[in-house]
């Protein structure tokens, strides 16, 4: 479901129509596959117990994006914040086509995009909270 490979007659994600940044995009592809290869990974849906669920893989997913993020925040570089940008911008755009793919309509996908985007917001602000509490984290 996420991170399927798209192919010519694929539509453009509703973001995709507002940030044109492609090729600098796609640069951070194979991190982001490497992230949704890793959430997806059987263990955590046959061992971990996480649901093997829409809602469960999208948990999984959020978490390891969240992760990411917060290591990314350790770097003080342009670079890596750049990158950080960009990684968040395919996983929005990989929610917005998931979303169209199980039928979700165009007028309620900007909401359902929220909500997801606020789960990853939520993660995150729990990763950097340990981070603070336990400066081994980062």
């Amino acid at each position: 479901m996420f991170a399927k490979a798209k192919g010519p007659l694929a539509r453009p994600s509703l973001l995709s129509r507002f940030t044109r940044r492609g090729p600098d995009r796609e640069r951070m592809r194979p991190l982001y596959l490497a992230l949704v290869a890793r959430a997806r990974d059987p263990f955590w849906y046959r061992d971990g117990a996480v649901p093997d669920t829409l809602d469960g893989r999208f948990d999984m997913l959020a978490a390891f994006m969240a992760i990411l993020l917060v290591r990314f925040e350790a770097e003080d570089a342009d670079a890596v914040r750049e990158a950080a940008a960009l990684v968040t911008e395919l996983f929005v755009a990989d929610m917005d086509e998931s979303l169209h793919q199980i039928g979700i309509g165009d007028y309620v996908v900007g909401k359902h995009l929220g909500r997801m985007v606020g789960a990853l917001g939520g993660r995150l602000a729990a990763f950097r909270a340990a981070r603070e509490a336990d400066h081994r984290f980062a």
